[in-house]
């Protein structure tokens, strides 16, 4: 295996590996600063349990640069369905929609709402930390490789109740752009 896994390698909107893996490398937190401050603090809060616990867990205490880049979600099992909790300033920018309070399968278009749909049910079955990629259109009809880190949070201890998405371009995206 390669020491950099990164949305150019991979299809669209696949998982990559189990974030983790991924964060072991440290080329791969070098290019992901925001998705690793994310995942550090996760890990820090789960404080050696299997997920952390939702208490535990403020977006108040991630550095104020990323949580423009945030999203949760409310998972509810039956179904399962996935409501917005949160929907950071800049997921309103790019997609001209806020989600607040809105199902995960509201969001236009409906190829994006199928494929955060699958993304959620997903995270929510493997209730483990997920690195994603996905292919994002922007106003101007901008392709951009952006990665998804998403991490369970829980009320119990036991399965997810939320789960928390933050996205990011790899540096060397950001900065052939600059």
């Amino acid at each position: 295996m390669s020491d950099f896994i990164g949305p150019t390698d991979r299809e669209r909107g696949v998982i990559l590996e189990d974030a983790v893996t991924f964060f072991e490398r440290q080329i791969n937190r070098r290019n992901y600063p925001r998705l690793a401050s994310v995942f550090d603090y996760w890990n820090f809060q789960r404080s050696g349990k299997y997920v952390t616990n939702k208490n535990d867990f403020s977006l108040a205490e991630l550095p104020a640069e990323t949580i423009p880049y945030c999203m949760m979600v409310d998972a509810r099992a039956d179904g399962p369905e996935f409501v917005y909790r949160f929907w950071g300033t800049k997921c309103v920018e790019i997609t001209k929609q806020e989600m607040t309070g809105m199902n995960v399968k509201a969001i236009e278009p409906r190829e994006v709402a199928d494929e955060n749909y699958k993304f959620y049910c997903l995270a929510y079955a493997k209730n483990a930390p997920l690195v994603f990629a996905k292919t994002q259109v922007n106003a101007f009809l901008l392709h951009s490789e952006d990665l998804f880190l998403s991490v369970p949070l829980t009320n119990n201890g036991d399965k997810s109740d939320y789960i928390l998405t933050v996205f990011e371009q790899p540096t060397r995206m950001r900065e052939d752009v600059e």
